[in-house]
């Protein structure tokens, strides 16, 4: 299936129309991000406000660390508006419509069982969290392989769905709201969730209190070494400066775990997206047009080099980290 296709299949389109409409409200006349919603950080990892400008996107200027290389959007929307549009927004009640789909969920529930397996190979304990779990999908998937699983979600459509659907114990918390003994989980899971927190370094710590000593945190964000996101830049998808305000590759991650507690045990990258960056240099949108006939494209055989080469350079979109708590 195509990008273009499996887009149209979940319903992005229409999510992303609902983003559009949604960002202007935060917008100055110059099409920034309103002053009175602004608030400065410093890089994440290394602490420091030692920066360059990357590029503009949406009304946000996205920077790179000059000490660590981590990439962030600065200044960021003010921390409580991002709170109350994780709780009551058009887009992210669209964003359960997404995930419930027909291709989302063969996508999902293939990512969430290899995750499943992976993590069973790296600790017998079978208590799991799942911060920021959404639709609960992972947990139940891990539910029907024998884990005894506990989520945390503030969209309250997707608790609803969770919980209704589901059968799940989803409570709609933050994980500092949440009165979990210390050392009470095996596994904490963060699947597509650091990049949208304000404080990474807070919550990875939150995890960790937790967390059993040698317990297993399991985090995927957006790669930013992604050979997409170097190629395309502002054009790629992953980057979106209200929701999506930190950029790791493995390097800074690995860091930002290491200040933590934590050792890096796996570390892998997923979707290469070779067709949205041929899309690309095609003076084409990468996520909305389809090839043509006379279209810059790649004989199969050197595709599948291109794909191979990405795949082995953790260069694929998406980063994958399993990290052991050592301290």
């Amino acid at each position: 299936m195509s990008t273009k296709d499996f887009a149209a299949s979940t319903g992005r389109h229409k999510y992303w129309e609902l983003v559009e409409k949604e960002l202007k409200l935060l917008q100055d006349e110059c099409g920034m991000l309103k002053k009175e919603l602004r608030r400065p950080v410093d890089c994440a990892v290394c602490r420091a406000d030692h920066s360059e400008t990357v590029f503009t996107k949406e009304g946000f200027t996205f920077v790179r660390c000059r000490k660590c290389g981590l990439v962030y959007v600065n200044p960021q929307c003010a921390t409580e508006k991002l709170l109350e549009s994780y709780e009551m927004n058009a887009s992210l009640d669209y964003w359960v419509d997404v995930l419930l789909s027909q291709g989302e969920q063969e996508y999902d529930i293939s990512k969430f069982t290899r995750a499943c397996e992976e993590l069973e190979e790296l600790t017998p304990g079978r208590r799991v969290l799942d911060v920021g779990c959404s639709i609960a999908l992972f947990l139940k998937i891990a539910k029907q392989r024998g884990w005894d699983t506990v989520g945390l979600e503030l969209n309250r459509k997707a608790v609803k769905h969770a919980v209704e659907e589901y059968g799940l114990d989803v409570r709609p918390q933050l994980l500092d709201q949440a009165d979990f003994s210390p050392e009470s989980f095996d596994v904490v899971t963060l699947w597509e969730v650091l990049e949208h927190v304000s404080d990474p370094r807070d919550v990875i710590e939150q995890c960790s209190r937790v967390l059993k000593p040698g317990g297993v945190l399991a985090i995927l964000v957006p790669n930013r070494d992604a050979l997409s996101a170097r190629v395309m830049r502002s054009h790629c998808s992953c980057f979106g400066g209200r929701n999506h305000l930190w950029y790791f590759d493995i390097r800074t991650l690995s860091a930002l775990l290491d200040q933590t507690g934590f050792e890096v045990v796996r570390a892998e990258t997923h979707l290469h997206q070779v067709q949205e960056i041929l899309t690309y240099l095609n003076y084409k949108n990468p996520y909305y047009d389809e090839r043509g006939g006379d279209d810059l494209d790649l004989p199969d055989g050197l595709r599948r080099k291109l794909e191979d080469f990405i795949m082995d350079n953790m260069l694929g979109y998406k980063l994958l980290a399993y990290a052991r708590k050592v301290s």
